[in-house]
């Protein structure tokens, strides 16, 4: 818990934001379940939320306008992740190794999916990538079951 006294800092049911809780900056290691992210984050850290094996479910917040390199990689209970309407990027390995995690839904404000984005969710079976998507890096759905 960050006291409210920080001046750089806050806190929401031990998730650590920026004061303004615009910036997500580290989802703790032994949360578990699922976890939407607040609308007003408009930053995701890099690495906020790898190697969390406890997060199950995922929904990003309109508000968030980019998904960072690594984000969300080897999260290894992740099953469903719903990705917000203001993404437009999702960046280099950002689901890398998301084994159990089987579909997901590209927003139609997405333009880029970076490498290796997807590689490794060995269970995915079905991706909707509207036409806004401009480029879709090397290796970004290596490793999935996508009849590709």
């Amino acid at each position: 818990m960050v006291s409210s006294a920080n001046t750089s800092f806050s806190s929401q049911s031990g998730v650590l934001f920026n004061k303004d809780k615009t910036t997500l900056i580290y989802y703790p290691l032994g949360k578990s379940g699922s976890y939407i992210i607040p609308v007003g984050v408009t930053t995701i850290g890099g690495n906020a939320f790898t190697s969390r094996s406890k997060l199950t479910n995922l929904t990003i917040s309109n508000t968030v306008t980019a998904i960072p390199d690594s984000a969300f990689s080897n999260c290894t209970g992740l099953t469903g992740v719903t990705i917000g309407s203001g993404v437009t990027t999702i960046g280099t390995s950002a689901f890398y190794g998301c084994a159990k995690l089987t579909s997901v839904t590209i927003p139609n404000s997405a333009t880029l999916i970076g490498d290796s984005a997807f590689y490794g969710c060995s269970l995915m079976a079905t991706v909707s990538i509207p036409s806004s998507v401009t480029s879709i890096g090397t290796n970004a759905f290596r490793e999935t079951d996508l009849p590709l």
